[in-house]
């Protein structure tokens, strides 16, 4: 990475102008949501958040990850970590301030989310993502199928036996 030359109390427009020096082959898009798009070789920023600077961060790390699309829930876990592990590498160069709070939380949310995904919709018990968006319960053995869409609700959709 390019050294970037900053202070403790660089402001989000600073740090922006910066990153495009150091990505220019990389197109910074103002955007209502924070991510990370590999076949548009664009990073999506919300300059309004309240953790835009940490979220611009990590969706520079799965940039440097070259992360494209995810195989499994457990696979889109571990990417999220790996880029979260970047961010903070670049924070350090960059001497600002990550929350591990915020990290976690972040990370938290992921869980959630495919714990979520996980729970048999017959009798509530955990399960085991046997393909791509494919669940099997290991309990009544019932199988499902959930919706790729992390922001919205999750639709499980019975696969026929």
């Amino acid at each position: 990475m390019p050294r970037i030359s900053t202070t403790k109390s660089l402001e989000f427009s600073e740090l922006l102008d910066e990153l495009r020096l150091s990505y220019p082959n990389i197109k910074f898009i103002d955007s209502d949501y924070s991510s990370w798009s590999n076949s548009k070789q664009s990073i999506f920023y919300n300059k309004d958040s309240a953790n835009a600077v940490p979220d611009l961060l990590h969706e520079i790390g799965h940039m440097l990850c070259n992360h494209e699309s995810y195989e499994s829930d457990l696979s889109l876990l571990s990417k999220e970590l790996e880029a979260w592990q970047k961010a903070i590498n670049i924070s350090k160069k960059l001497s600002i301030s990550i929350s591990e709070n915020y990290i976690n939380d972040c990370i938290d949310s992921y869980r959630a989310w495919i714990h979520k995904r996980s729970l048999c919709p017959k009798c509530s018990q955990s399960a085991v993502e046997i393909s791509d968006k494919k669940y099997k319960c290991i309990n009544c053995h019932d199988s499902w199928q959930v919706n790729s869409t992390q922001e919205s609700r999750i639709y499980k959709k019975g696969l026929v036996k």
